[in-house]
Formats: C-alpha cells, sequence, structure tokens
C-alpha cells in the first residue's frame, strides 16, 4: 500500500496528466485486454470506457493489480517496442508470484 501510496504521489508531481487503473476491481478495463493487445486500440477502449481523452504526450497510466491479467502483462511489450511515448507504470501485490509462474523473469531480466 505504501509503494502504491509513494508511485501515485511521484507521478502526480512530475507528469501533467495521471490515469489510475486498478485491474483488480475495473473488470471493464481489464476486458479491454482480452480483445487486444495493441497499444492504439487498449487506448482507444480505455477512453470510450471512461469517457476521457489521453493525450499519450503527457499522460503517465498507472495499471495496479496488473497480475490479475496475463494478457495486460504481455501488452507491457507492445508498448516498449511502439514508437509511441506511452508512459505506463505497473503493480500489484503478487506480481512477482505472477511473472514468475509465467516464466518471464528471466526475459525482464536479459
Amino acid at each position: 500500500m505504501q509503494f502504491c501510496w509513494m508511485l501515485k504521489t511521484k507521478t502526480w508531481k512530475n507528469h501533467e496528466n495521471y490515469l489510475y487503473i486498478n485491474l483488480d476491481n475495473m473488470e471493464n478495463i481489464r476486458e479491454v485486454f482480452d480483445k487486444t493487445m495493441i497499444p492504439e486500440e487498449i487506448i482507444k477502449n480505455i477512453e470510450a470506457i471512461l469517457n476521457i481523452e489521453i493525450n499519450i504526450e503527457n499522460t503517465i497510466i498507472f495499471i495496479d493489480e496488473i497480475q490479475v491479467s496475463e494478457r495486460a502483462i504481455s501488452s507491457l511489450k507492445y508498448f516498449c517496442e511502439s514508437e509511441k511515448p506511452y508512459k505506463i507504470v505497473c503493480a500489484g501485490s503478487l506480481l512477482g508470484v505472477k511473472i514468475k509462474d509465467l516464466g518471464l523473469l528471466k526475459s525482464i531480466f536479459l
């Protein structure tokens, strides 16, 4: 909980816009990752669900409890590979366990 608070505090201070998404209790957002892993489509669907406009140039997106969606974790690869300046921060109470279970630990640190 302190880590989450610290992340929120630091990101609010350093970025013009901030979007907090908790995949544990926002099922409609979690379902977006089940439909697509294309970053542009993910952002467009989140905008529609939340009825907001996300300016990726100056918005940091904090995805909390990401471990509840394997596809959300996998989509991070595509956000990183995109030429667009996405700013994504992720956290999860059981994220380390999930990454280890998925066998992603080596690929992240190699």
